[in-house]
Parts: C-alpha cells; sequence; structure tokens
C-alpha cells in the first residue's frame, strides 16, 4: 500500500530542463545517438555485404576464414566486442567521444553484418551456386531486418566504453541532479522512438 501510494505521488522533476549544462549535455546527447543509430544502420549494412562476398568466394582459404569469422562474430555478445574494440582503439591511438562513437558504430555493424552476411550465403544455398546479393536478399530479407533492428538496440550499450550518446549524457545528468526517474523515462521514451522509427524505414526498405 505504502509503494502505491508513492507512484501515486511521484511527480516528474524537471531540474534536466531548467539547468543549461544538463540541457546541453542532452542535446548532445540526442545527437550523438542519432549519429550512432544511422551510422549503425550503415556499417551493418556495408558489413553485410563484404561477408557475403567473401564467405561466396570461390578460393577456398577466403571462404573458411571469412566463413570462421563470420560464425565468431555472431556469435559473441555485443558488449564483448565493444569492449575488444575499446582495448584495440585505445592501445593504438588516444582515445576521446568521437572515437569512442566512430568505433562502436564499426563493431555493432561488423557483429550484426556478419549475421546478415552469414543469412545471405545460407539464402544464396538454398538458391544455388550461382545466386546473387540481390537474389539472396530476397530470401533472407527478414533477417536483414532483424539485423538491422538489433542494431539498432545495441546502440545504448556503447556507453559502456565511453561513447558520449544519450545514455551516457543521461547518466551523467542524473550524478548531479539525482533525478533518476525523469531522466531514464525521457531515455526509454527516446530509444523506444528511435528503434520504432528504425523497424518502419528498415520494413519500407526490405
Amino acid at each position: 500500500q505504502e509503494v502505491t501510494q508513492r507512484l501515486f505521488d511521484w511527480k516528474p522533476s524537471l531540474l534536466v530542463f531548467s539547468d543549461k549544462d544538463s540541457l546541453s549535455m542532452m542535446k548532445t546527447g540526442v545527437i550523438n545517438s542519432i549519429i550512432l543509430l544511422f551510422a549503425a544502420q550503415i556499417t551493418t549494412i556495408l558489413f553485410c555485404i563484404v561477408f557475403f562476398k567473401l564467405i561466396t568466394s570461390k578460393r577456398l582459404i577466403v571462404h573458411a576464414a571469412s566463413k570462421a569469422t563470420a560464425i565468431f562474430l555472431l556469435n559473441a555478445p555485443t558488449i564483448f566486442l565493444l569492449i575488444l574494440g575499446y582495448l584495440i582503439t585505445s592501445t593504438l591511438t588516444t582515445y576521446n567521444g568521437a572515437l569512442a562513437l566512430g568505433m562502436a558504430a564499426i563493431v555493432i555493424g561488423l557483429g550484426e553484418g556478419a549475421t546478415g552476411g552469414y543469412s545471405l550465403y545460407e539464402a544464396s544455398k538454398t538458391i544455388g551456386s550461382d545466386a546473387g546479393l540481390l537474389q539472396s536478399l530476397k530470401f533472407a530479407r527478414v533477417r536483414i531486418r532483424a539485423c538491422l533492428i538489433t542494431a539498432a538496440q545495441c546502440c545504448p550499450i556503447a556507453a559502456f566504453i565511453g561513447a558520449p550518446e544519450l545514455m551516457s549524457s543521461m547518466t551523467d545528468i542524473t550524478a548531479f541532479t539525482g533525478e533518476r526517474v525523469t531522466t531514464l523515462t525521457l531515455l526509454a521514451i527516446f530509444y523506444a522512438t528511435a528503434i520504432q522509427v528504425i523497424i518502419v524505414i528498415t520494413n519500407l526498405l526490405f
């Protein structure tokens, strides 16, 4: 009964809109998240094509190596791939927010692109050895749509490696405003809306 009463008594706090720094951080997070969402879609499509071409190669070494790589990537958790990408990137160069954002888009696209490319390969086997990309896409379009939607759903995880997207911004805002419910609600609304937009776009394209 006490918990129910608290739910009815709760009122959203607008501290995130009243403070200039919080509002600026939220705007930056929204822009970066939109960039990451669409960049992940582009890299996923590109890696789908790359893996399909490599796996269907007539050269045995290229076929075997790319197939094994695709199987590894499609079975690896996204968080593992992001951490691996972070370790490699931070070792080679100075790590910053822009680099984290770009690397997250590549890693997410790589994981989902490998899944999509392998699906296209399986579709080509069903059709025949001479099946091209477009023919295979007709049979695997549902799986490709799923890969693109999953890529969008993986984007918030990029905050774990320091990508300056909305989840990262909202976490920082929560740290000094103390208002968790409002910030997390805004975060949930943004990503739920963004993913629905991605679903509509992918359904139109595929």
